[in-house]
């Protein structure tokens, strides 16, 4: 809106506030307009949609550097495509959108406009389109479709490499490592690249590239052993630390990796200190280094991940919730997630929101229901005091050997409504009547005696005598 009233005021005081003005206030009749003057109106008119256009992307760039997406889309969906004349960078922003939120089919069909060849703008694109290129490989694919498709991946990447020479500084080092993974080189594939201490004694940037690609293609042993060859200097930089803390972590030396790390407050140097203290147990630390990595980069997957069953173990239910909100990976079963945030609703007795998720989880399962989604909703029924389906549920779980569900039916069968006795504040037992310590300690034996009512004795003598019978009283 800034934007659109400064183009106007800009396009006002060249033009003046004439009847051309008043026109696109809708203060005058058109008829009363000359033709010169409908000719200002209708420049005033696409200055003010291209003023619109203009910062709805200077919005959508501010979102993308600072990694929302979803606002990022909604201002660049608000541009129409028919009439901008900013179409060819809306579609390179939507382009990344789509890249970072992994649909790189959607983002390669972006870019691949035949408009994009002209070298002013093949530069800005070819990037994505290669690393789009790059992630759709895939390896299941049969000898002929991956040849063709390694041949369209390395012609773009030739053909970027020498567009975009003039920005690196590295000659596509990265790059072109990349290339030789995806094409399946075989001396690179099997960590050969490590050996070239060429790019371990350069500059400082090729070093954190060198080390990158030695943990990219899990080579960290053999990049321990080469490590001497490392320029002292490079021992300053807080990315090249973080790298060699990385490699020391996976290689099983967790003192070194916490040297490394210390002072660096980057996301992974967090998530490294995090992982270490998770191994000695030291979960609330642990859980304190991962926040801060979240503070950081806010979807950092292995921060949410591992802070998420830590919100659990420590009882942050109402953290975790949040947490959980965040956690967004695309091969992720959207039913186990909200069976997870159904549980954390459950801890902070929010039974009516988590009543409402176990109907929709039931629903997602196909009656398929897991058994922990039926003892949940056992549970919650029996809080929110709702007998006949208490029942039911309760009838599931103990039919699949959950004890306490079991317990529950025995218990229905004795209170009106188990709910409301549970509830109940008076004490079930004195503390004289029975208790665990009293249970434990060992009792005299004590056997019952019997009354007698016939003497054995008596029932022998009665069994030894003999019996006369005589015949003629039959």
């Amino acid at each position: 809106m800034i934007t659109i009233t400064l183009v106007k005021i800009f396009l006002y005081a060249l033009l003046g506030f004439s009847s051309t003005a008043q026109a696109a206030t809708g203060e005058i009749e058109w008829s009363a307009l000359s033709g010169g003057q409908i000719q200002e109106y209708l420049q005033l008119q696409q200055a003010t949609k291209r003023g619109s256009d203009l910062g709805h992307l200077m919005a959508a760039k501010d979102f993308l550097i600072n990694g929302n997406t979803k606002m990022a889309k909604f201002h660049l969906e608000q541009i129409n495509l028919k009439s901008s004349q900013v179409k060819l960078i809306r579609n390179r922003y939507m382009s990344l959108v789509e890249f970072i939120e992994g649909n790189y089919r959607e983002s390669l069909n972006l870019v691949s406009s035949y408009k994009y060849e002209d070298k002013n703008y093949y530069k800005e694109i070819c990037i994505l389109r290669v690393l789009n290129l790059m992630a759709l490989h895939t390896l299941d694919q049969d000898n002929l479709t991956r040849q063709k498709v390694d041949k369209t991946f390395l012609n773009e990447f030739r053909s970027c490499a020498v567009q975009t020479q003039e920005f690196t500084k590295n000659d596509h080092y990265w790059m072109e490592s990349m290339s030789r993974f995806k094409t399946r080189n075989k001396n690179y594939l099997a960590g050969g690249e490590i050996d070239n201490y060429r790019y371990a004694i350069g500059d400082i940037d090729l070093t954190r590239i060198w080390l990158k690609l030695g943990l990219y293609l899990n080579k960290e042993t053999k990049l321990s052993n080469v490590i001497s060859n490392i320029p002292p200097d490079a021992y300053q930089s807080n990315i090249v630390r973080e790298l060699l803390g990385l490699m020391y972590y996976r290689i099983g030396d967790y003192k070194k990796a916490a040297e490394f790390v210390e002072g660096i407050t980057s996301p992974n140097a967090e998530n490294i200190k995090g992982n270490i203290r998770l191994r000695s147990k030291e979960y609330e630390l642990a859980f304190g280094h991962f926040n801060v990595a979240l503070l950081k980069k806010e979807n950092s997957v292995n921060a949410l991940e591992r802070a998420i069953p830590l919100a659990w173990i420590l009882g942050q239910w109402k953290e975790g919730i949040k947490l959980l909100g965040r956690f967004i990976k695309p091969d992720q079963d959207e039913r186990k997630k909200m069976a997870l945030d159904t549980a954390f609703k459950i801890k902070i007795e929010d039974y009516q929101r988590a009543d409402q998720q176990l109907f929709i989880l039931e629903r997602l399962f196909k009656r398929q229901v897991p058994q922990e989604v039926e003892i949940m909703r056992s549970y919650v029924k029996l809080r929110r005091k709702e007998v006949k389906s208490l029942s039911e549920s309760s009838a599931i779980a103990c039919k699949r050997h959950d004890g306490v569900n079991c317990w529950i039916q025995m218990q229905m069968s004795i209170w009106e409504n188990l709910g409301f006795t549970i509830e109940r504040e008076e004490s079930i037992f004195s503390d004289d009547e029975l208790d665990i310590e009293s249970l434990k300690k060992p009792m005299a034996s004590n056997p019952l005696k019997e009354t007698i009512i016939v003497d054995q004795k008596d029932i022998e003598e009665l069994d030894s005598e003999k019996l006369k019978i005589d015949p003629t009283k039959f």
